[in-house]
């Protein structure tokens, strides 16, 4: 799970607890794209159109939206919910006027004529815990052996992975439809280990801050401790 949406999810009354980090945005990831003769050069430019995100209330729109904030900019962006296999024929097509990717969308969208022009996850999203793995609070508290181990496995291979980048390579065509030679060079996300509830707090934060969640969320609440 993504952990915004585990924050939504614990926000909404969900009796989830989070028990291991996956993996951290990676530099050049992402990026809001348009076709090669679009109009649209910046972020300012997406006043008042469509922009493509797999999910609204999301990733897409809430780091774009933070961008936006960021940058001090007054503009209005429509988002459309399109799911990633679909969004490059979507820009392609006009269906919208530009579109959220994040690898290896990224990587295949500049294969095909796209350009990007904004990366969200800069600023404030720059190096965002994005990943992990959540339990619900009753099996965790129930199993906390199996928790732990669980937890030690994850930080192993974590290791493992943040220090022999040919090995993640080499994983990703294995267990994705991702072609080899697309493996070898997409943007990867970021492995380490260290997650902190303080760390978790950032996204929690930043959705609270930009009006998608009612009200703030203590990452407290939902990390599991034995």
């Amino acid at each position: 799970n993504n952990w915004l949406s585990v924050a939504a999810a614990v926000a909404n009354g969900a009796p989830l607890t989070v028990v291991a980090n996956g993996t951290w945005l990676g530099d050049g990831q992402g990026g809001v794209f348009v076709t090669a003769d679009s109009p649209i050069q910046s972020l300012a430019d997406l006043d008042g159109r469509t922009v493509a995100t797999n999910t609204i209330g999301n990733v897409g729109d809430i780091t774009i939206e933070n961008l936006i904030a960021e940058q001090g900019l007054d503009i209005s962006v429509q988002y459309v919910e399109v799911a990633f296999p679909e969004i490059i024929p979507a820009i392609e097509s006009g269906a919208v006027d530009a579109g959220f990717l994040t690898e290896p969308f990224t990587s295949f969208g500049a294969a095909s004529g796209l350009r990007s022009v904004a990366d969200p996850y800069t600023g404030r999203a720059r190096n965002l815990p994005i990943a992990g793995y959540v339990a619900t609070e009753e099996f965790a508290e129930a199993n906390p052996n199996t928790i732990a181990a669980f937890r030690r496995a994850i930080e192993r291979a974590t290791t493992e992975l943040a220090a022999d980048e040919a090995l993640l390579r080499g994983f990703i065509p294995q267990y994705s439809q991702v072609p080899p030679a697309v493996a070898e060079s997409l943007a990867l996300p970021v492995y380490q280990d260290g997650l902190t509830v303080e760390d978790l707090q950032v996204p929690a934060d930043l959705m609270a801050d930009l009006g998608f969640l009612s009200e703030p969320l203590d990452a407290n609440d939902f990390v599991f401790n034995p």
